[in-house]
């Protein structure tokens, strides 16, 4: 059996390669959250690009989950489903009390893991279908598709639902970079060559140049994320692919990702 195509990405420190990297037909962008707001510059790239996925990096630190389901929920919806997410951690304690107005928990990792719980939870609240937009009786959603979520965890609690319907892919793809995150993530992202598989997450190596791609493809990587990347480093990133990417309708599609399920539509069926 043979391996599935290296997956190529690129971080991006100026958004307007977005385009370049769309045309060059990279699988997905990472959007750093300084000194843009990655969410905002990722819902203007969502109407500009046609097919690579678009991951803004936002704080589970300094952010609400709710706020969050619904700005990538939203571009989801613009992209016509090739929205992510990176979910960042606050570096300290120190560092997130000076940008919010909450007590930080001690722990920002399991804060991390509980935000990451809360916003999959959120996507899950609406079920497909839910928007029913009937004119002739006046109702807009149906109510027995819309979902409480009422988490409570250590550090946070989220009654839900999202004023957002569920977005196109259901689960927009989340990576993470702390490797105690990765169980509840679709992409891990890591810059160390001899970082071990994780069942069921995309192992995805960040490197600072061309030459480390072949060494992760050897290393069983799934896919390579370039730092620091011009025009010309895109393209000549694109032109490594074994082959052209298979026509794909999503972005979880487009990574190999399984279909996502609804808990609470399993749960009332």
């Amino acid at each position: 059996m043979t391996s599935p195509p290296l997956l190529l990405a690129a971080a991006l420190d100026d958004p307007r390669l977005a385009a370049v990297a769309d045309d060059a037909g990279l699988d997905f962008v990472t959007l750093a959250d300084d000194p843009l707001d990655a969410t905002l510059v990722a819902a203007r790239l969502a109407a500009r690009t046609r097919r690579v996925g678009l991951l803004p990096g936002v704080s589970t630190t300094t952010t609400e989950p709710f706020h969050v389901s619904t700005a990538i929920a939203t571009i989801d919806f613009v992209s016509g489903g090739r929205a992510g997410w990176v979910a960042e951690v606050a570096p300290s304690r120190d560092d997130a009390d000076a940008q919010v107005t909450w007590d930080v928990p001690g722990n920002l990792v399991s804060d991390a893991r509980e935000h990451l719980e809360a916003v999959r939870r959120l996507w899950d609240s609406w079920e497909d279908g839910a928007e029913i937009r009937d004119t002739t009786t006046d109702r807009f959603v149906d109510r027995e598709r819309v979902h409480h979520i009422n988490y409570v965890g250590e550090h946070l609690a989220v009654r839900g639902p999202s004023i957002t319907p569920r977005p196109p892919q259901g689960q927009p793809v989340i990576a993470v970079r702390e490797r105690a995150l990765a169980a509840g993530a679709d992409l891990w992202l890591t810059p160390d060559p001899g970082a071990p598989a994780v069942d069921g997450v995309l192992r995805i190596l960040e490197v600072a140049g061309l030459d480390a791609v072949d060494a992760a493809r050897d290393a069983g990587f799934d896919g390579v994320l370039l730092h620091g990347a011009d025009v010309d480093a895109l393209a000549a990133l694109a032109a490594l692919r074994s082959a052209p990417p298979a026509p794909a309708a999503s972005l979880r599609e487009r990574l190999g990702l399984p279909p996502a399920t609804n808990r609470y539509a399993k749960a009332a069926a």
